[in-house]
């Protein structure tokens, strides 16, 4: 058995009068882990599929604060090769309502994507400067109408 490798506990009914006694092994077995985690280590030998309430509830009557982080923690510790929630597949991102999915990077034209940039550029200065162009001639006609009263 290695240094990480829990031995299991006694399965008794009470399991949770063995907590005192199991905390120093468990401290020298996982050096440097807090508490909480330590008591899900011990919880979780003697039911290996108890649920993080009733872990919260046996740890309350040692003073002890159980989070779902802390027994997720303790799963890990117990069987590091386990497929825990953070190895799990995920599943496909989905994009937002109304808004196209961004392509994958193996799957995109850099030249077309520069091409498209530098056609859009172009057109909004060529926008701009009939914007321009129809101000001033709107401005020489003012003037010529000053200029001819």
């Amino acid at each position: 058995m290695t240094m990480t490798e829990a031995q299991p506990l006694p399965t008794t009914d009470d399991n949770a009068n063995t907590w005192p006694a199991e905390l120093p092994v468990l401290k020298n077995q996982f050096a440097g882990k807090k508490d909480s985690i330590l008591f899900c280590i011990h919880a979780l030998q003697a039911t290996p599929e108890i649920e993080i309430e009733d872990v919260k509830q046996q740890a309350a009557t040692h003073g002890i604060r159980v989070t779902a982080a802390s027994l997720n923690a303790a799963k890990t510790l117990l069987d590091p090769n386990g497929n825990t929630a953070a190895q799990r597949p995920r599943p496909a991102a989905q994009g937002h309502a109304g808004r196209p999915q961004r392509p994958r990077a193996n799957d995109v034209d850099a030249e077309a994507l520069i091409r498209g940039v530098v056609e859009k550029i172009e057109q909004q200065g060529n926008v701009e400067a009939e914007r321009l162009k129809a101000t001033v001639r709107k401005a020489i006609a003012m003037l010529e109408a000053v200029v001819a009263s």
